[in-house]
């Protein structure tokens, strides 16, 4: 028997946010962080809403700037678009369930610096594939030869 596809979003929705709603409380205890069950909602709702927005603007700059652009550019841009975007989304949440700012940069700090020593290698083949595209050294159709 399939479910109907509303029905499978909002049971989905449903566990998300009682998963949720355990964490958020769990770490309230730890934290002693005042935060209760609207608060999370909250923090869900801005976190459903802001990344749906941040899709379908990167989806729709995406297309209306690539014949300008062009298709690769226009790509990277997008990604710069999400990664700001859901950037903003994280301050919002932080600030919504009141953690202070001093234990935001901390655990930001402390994160980026695992995910980049971990990442260092795979980060470095990103970091040099935006540079050739936004410098752009050569373009579609050309001989390159790469020696060793």
């Amino acid at each position: 028997m399939a479910l109907n596809p509303y029905i499978k979003y909002i049971l989905i929705l449903s566990i998300t946010l009682g998963i949720t709603v355990t964490i958020a409380y769990l770490v309230s205890a730890i934290l002693n962080l005042p935060i209760n069950i609207l608060t999370v909602i909250n923090a869900v709702l801005i976190a459903s809403i802001g990344a749906v927005t941040i899709n379908v603007v990167s989806r729709f700059l995406k297309v209306r700037v690539s014949n300008y652009i062009g298709k690769t550019t226009a790509e990277s841009v997008s990604l710069v678009i999400q990664v700001l975007g859901y950037t903003i989304i994280a301050i919002v949440i932080l600030t919504s369930l009141h953690v202070g700012d001093t234990s935001a940069l901390f655990g930001g700090t402390v994160f980026g610096l695992v995910v980049g020593l971990a990442l260092q290698g795979p980060l470095s083949n990103i970091f040099s594939g935006l540079l050739l595209i936004f410098s752009r050294p050569f373009n579609v159709g050309e001989r390159v030869t790469i020696t060793t």
